[in-house]
């Protein structure tokens, strides 16, 4: 055991998460952008969110993208914009982290915990079917582990029932199913840009994806306390914008 030890402390440790030598090595870049939104001193709202949604939109091969505060929010405000109702049941894999949980209370629906597929990590399609009641509104897809659920059965069985499918791609950022990246399969697609994600802001933010303009515009005004324009508000909402200097 003590030979062990000495051996494990001799080796060179690889840091799974080194975020001072990533500001080293891309420091000139990072200051340049944010000189250039201080220099604007547009912080909400500006050039770099609008150049961010759209260069997201392409890389993720959908019509829409909307930048919100974190990922937790994104789930939330998906299934606000969905038209989760009160009493309304979210189906949701057992292994899921507890945001999407609280996102689907947070939007008034009732969460409904699925077992899971041992080959993808996503919801079993044969349990997920069984668990399903008049009751039931949308299904949440969480995509894990950089692994893409195979969408095909359950998306079969969304169009069957007349259910909605969110993704939440917030551990998958850029994997594929049959040509096509995660996020551009459901009604909306959830991204967590957090720290410690793979594409990664410097704090808290996240993304909704989506085709349906509909959805995209509400995801926008619910993130915006329902202003419509200003001091005329349509809804109650919440505070939840991708910043400049995270955008950029």
């Amino acid at each position: 055991m003590e030979a062990l030890a000495r051996r494990v402390a001799g080796e060179r440790r690889v840091a799974l998460l080194d975020l001072t030598r990533e500001y080293r090595a891309y420091r000139h870049e990072l200051l340049a952008a944010c000189e250039r939104v201080l220099e604007r001193m547009q912080l909400l709202g500006g050039e770099e969110v609008r150049a961010f949604e759209s260069e997201m939109a392409a890389y993720l091969g959908v019509r829409q993208v909307r930048g919100v505060a974190s990922g937790t929010d994104a789930l939330a405000l998906a299934l606000q914009a969905a038209g989760l109702e009160p009493g309304d049941e979210v189906l949701v894999q057992a292994n899921a982290f507890v945001a999407g949980v609280g996102a689907i209370q947070r939007a008034g629906g009732t969460p409904v915990a699925v077992d899971i597929s041992l080959d993808d990590l996503g919801p079993d399609p044969d349990d997920l079917a069984a668990r399903l009641t008049p009751h039931s509104r949308a299904l949440l897809v969480v995509h894990l582990h950089g692994l893409p659920v195979d969408l095909r059965p359950i998306l079969e069985l969304a169009h069957a029932r007349g259910l909605v499918v969110i993704e939440d791609c917030s551990h998958a950022h850029g994997a594929t199913l049959d040509g096509r990246r995660v996020g551009a399969f459901g009604l909306a697609g959830t991204f967590s840009l957090g720290v410690v994600k793979n594409l990664a802001a410097y704090g808290d933010a996240g993304l909704v994806s989506t085709d349906d303009t509909g959805v995209a515009e509400r995801v926008k005004l619910l993130g915006t306390h329902g202003q419509v324009r200003k001091n005329e508000h349509e809804l109650y909402g919440a505070n939840s914008r991708l910043d400049e200097l995270h955008a950029a």
